[in-house]
């Protein structure tokens, strides 16, 4: 269910088994499922653990032999950045160190395997003990080559759409907060959003509630989907309604002496314009005043 394709395990208790197999990837994965878990995250952490007395035994103490975050027994392998682990060693002397630490705002899990430590001259005494400094170096190149990277928060909103016939616009946003590992030199415009929509055609139809999901939002870098979240509808989006407005909004009234002056104006106009008849055009001169009149002076 982890995806743990290279795996396969021949008993409980992790011994040597001839058809038992991991890998690197797979363990990691495994790894991570159990830190999800809160006693599994405390049990890898712990250095000491005391066992109390019963009835059938002593009390007596545990001591972890994970030297990256154990100091009683051999110090120069103390890594500050690691939180815990767990060790193991095959019959060939190969080591395994699956480690988590922490270093600003990124947790890193490392997987080391098939690692030898080397021997004094009688075959027996340690003179390096292996897993540790390659968890430590691989560290280094962990947190000094990458960062974390927040690429976009809870109800964030991606994208802003004019739906036809809406009676606003549709404001979609995120539903999850999504966080990525980057290497350092990469920022957020190398990254490519992909946008793939639920609904067909142009614009979803009419009408949209609020928090239905609508889309969904691909951060792409290079060819690997480092994020992905399903967009939902922040807003509620309904048939515009047509606006009718009553006549008596057009309604206006004007002063009593703007009347006036407007009968002022217009009587002024008739006037003028009845003595420049009587000037220019003779035939309402002869209607006027008949043939007796038909030289006519100011």
């Amino acid at each position: 269910s982890l995806g743990c394709t290279n795996t396969n395990f021949m008993n409980v208790h992790g011994l040597h088994h001839d058809n038992q197999y991991t890998t690197a990837r797979d363990s990691a994965k495994i790894f991570v499922a159990g830190l999800k878990n809160d006693k599994f995250r405390e049990i890898i952490c712990a250095q000491t653990y005391s066992i109390p007395e019963s009835d059938n035994s002593r009390g007596h103490n545990l001591l972890t032999n994970n030297y990256l975050i154990n100091t009683n027994i051999m110090e120069i392998y103390k890594d500050g950045r690691v939180l815990g682990g767990r060790t193991g060693v095959t019959n060939d002397r190969e080591r395994c160190v699956a480690s988590l630490s922490r270093s600003g705002n990124m947790e890193l899990v490392c997987i080391v395997m098939g690692s030898r430590s080397t021997y004094e001259p009688d075959g027996y005494s340690v003179r390096l003990e292996g897993g540790f400094p390659e968890t430590s170096a691989l560290l280094d190149r962990g947190y000094q080559g990458f960062r974390g990277v927040q690429l976009f928060h809870k109800d964030q909103v991606m994208r802003q759409l004019t739906i036809m016939g809406g009676d606003c616009d549709l404001f979609l946003g995120t539903q999850f907060d999504a966080f990525t590992v980057l290497p350092t030199s990469i920022t957020l415009d190398d990254l490519s959003f992909v946008y793939r929509d639920s609904f067909g055609g142009a614009y979803p139809s009419l009408p949209i509630e609020k928090g239905q999901i609508l889309s969904n939002v691909e951060v792409w870098y290079d060819d690997i989907c480092v994020a992905s979240s399903p967009l939902l509808a922040m807003n509620q989006v309904v048939t515009e309604q047509p606006v009718y407005i009553e006549s008596s909004h057009f309604e206006f009234s004007m002063p009593w002496w703007s009347w006036v002056l407007i009968f002022l104006g217009a009587g002024i106009a008739l006037f003028i314009a009845f003595i420049l008849a009587l000037r220019y055009i003779p035939a309402f001169r002869h209607l006027l005043f008949g043939k007796k009149h038909r030289k006519f002076r100011w």
